[in-house]
């Protein structure tokens, strides 16, 4: 049984939510009590192995390492992999113990130095900090060399951490050795440096953090100029772009009986990213043997997506991936969006979302209605023409059953004595409306359909008790959506 009692770290989240997503705890707290007539010291801690979620532990102490009253906090990170599907346990597998409290232990005083010169150490820079219950002065500089000073008590014959040494390359460098010292007017045996943790880009060391360690039985006065030099050096870095450079998806429009359509992602080799397809209720539509992860999304709790690394071929630098697409039938409208991910960009010019439409086929009606004058006549052949088609389609590719050149007639009769007189001959024009008779004519205001009606007449008969109006119509493109154009008879003729 430890000689330590330890609290558990509990945090009630909700369902779906997440440390990527920012909406859950990120970290907590665990504290270690050392049980009577022990003391605890944070640098006899240690965790050998990260469980999964966890993504850092530290130890620290609450007062004065080894002294009675004193706790270890244990502060646990948790790894941005965590999302809450149900209930989760994370075990810490702890090393150390407490230690028996023996108050004959002496302490021993101690000032230590460390030293870095500028014309040696480039491309980089340190960060000097003492442990808590130790203290660092302000730095003191002479031409290139910079002086940190850090001083305290000593437990005799205790290798204890006094401080850490923080060292970050400058942007576009990476470190190319670890750090390295060298001890003046102190043994090299009771000076430790272990390296806590190291930031890795593109597999190169960009910034490491040092715990310093020191272990003395006797003190160490400011007058002995003990010191260590630290020597570190930042080499520039190649830069490897990693860009997704295009996007190929083919026409934005798919059939309303579905379709297979290949989508193709090509970018530098080390491109990685995201792809996911929704559809307008932005629920995933991806092909299930595509989807090979789980994201957290803005409209949902998690979305498929395809994850992808683009892997070099032949030595070539650009690569590419396919996806090859079943959309289903029916009307809607998709959204492909990509996902960049870490150090991958997207080319200028390539967008993050694309939307593909799908369309319900249309209908066409041309149709002549009668005017609401008096005296009262009736259109007694409104010769009314209803095309069903493909959306966004070019007539001439349906065949001739679905024609698209058509004659237009209209016969308007009167009763009893009135007759007609002609007001003007119908204008059609498929730019502006108000140039127009038919309504919805303009194609860029009604869904896409672009008719042109040409050869228009009005013609008198029966005593100009009859009246016929003639054209002839093509069409040239197809909309994708219903579109009624309605001619209205008392704008054309006057009975009287």
């Amino acid at each position: 049984m430890p000689n330590y009692t330890i609290t558990n770290f509990t945090s009630k989240e909700t369902i779906g939510s997440s440390v990527f997503a920012g909406n859950m705890v990120s970290s907590g707290t665990m504290t270690i009590t050392p049980r009577p007539n022990h003391v605890v010291f944070a640098s006899d801690f240690s965790v050998s192995s990260l469980p999964n979620f966890v993504s850092s532990v530290s130890f620290s102490d609450t007062t004065t390492a080894g002294k009675i009253g004193n706790k270890v906090t244990v502060t646990i990170n948790l790894d941005n992999s965590l999302a809450i599907a149900g209930n989760t346990n994370i075990i810490l597998d702890i090393d150390g113990d407490a230690r028996i409290y023996d108050p004959t232990l002496d302490t021993s005083s101690f000032f230590l130095r460390i030293i870095e010169d500028s014309s040696i150490n480039v491309n980089a820079t340190s960060s000097i900090s003492a442990e808590s219950g130790f203290t660092k002065n302000t730095p003191t500089a002479s031409g290139s060399i910079t002086t940190t000073k850090i001083s305290g008590n000593l437990t005799i014959n205790q290798l204890t951490k006094i401080g850490t040494i923080s060292l970050n390359a400058n942007t576009g460098f990476h470190f190319i050795s670890t750090l390295r010292i060298k001890c003046v007017n102190i043994s090299d045996e009771d000076i430790i440096i272990k390296q806590a943790s190291v930031t890795n880009s593109n597999n190169r060391a960009t910034a490491y953090t040092y715990n310093l360690f020191l272990k003395s039985n006797v003190n160490i006065p400011d007058s002995n100029s003990a010191s260590i030099i630290i020597y570190y050096k930042g080499k520039s870095t190649p830069v490897i772009k990693k860009e997704i450079t295009q996007v190929d998806f083919g026409p934005s429009i798919v059939s309303k009986d579905g379709e297979l359509r290949p989508i193709k992602i090509i970018g530098n080799v080390g491109a990685e990213f995201n792809v996911a397809i929704t559809n307008s209720s932005n629920v995933s539509v991806l092909t299930s043997k595509y989807a090979n992860k789980r994201i957290v999304h803005p409209f949902s709790a998690t979305l498929s997506v395809f994850n992808k690394q683009l892997y070099a071929v032949d030595n070539k630098i650009l690569s590419s991936c396919t996806i090859f697409q079943k959309f289903p039938a029916g009307a809607d409208t998709y959204t492909i969006t990509i996902f960049p991910l870490s150090d991958t960009t997207l080319k200028t010019g390539v967008a993050s979302t694309y939307t593909i439409n799908q369309y319900a086929d249309p209908t066409i009606t041309i149709v002549a209605v009668e005017g609401s004058g008096s005296p009262n006549y009736s259109v007694t052949n409104v010769d009314r023409k209803n095309f069903t088609f493909r959306a966004n389609s070019d007539p001439r590719s349906l065949g001739v059953t679905k024609p698209y050149i058509f004659d237009i007639n209209i016969v308007c009769d009167i009763p009893g004595s009135e007759t007609f007189s002609i007001t003007k001959t119908p204008t059609w024009s498929s730019t502006n409306q108000s140039n127009s008779d038919w309504t919805n004519s303009v194609a860029s205001d009604n869904g896409g359909t672009k008719i042109e009606i040409f050869d228009i007449a009005v013609a008198l008969t029966n005593s100009n008790r009859t009246a016929t109006i003639t054209a002839r119509a093509i069409v040239k493109q197809y909309g994708n959506a219903n579109v009624t154009m309605n001619l209205d008879v008392d704008n054309i003729l006057t009975a009287s």
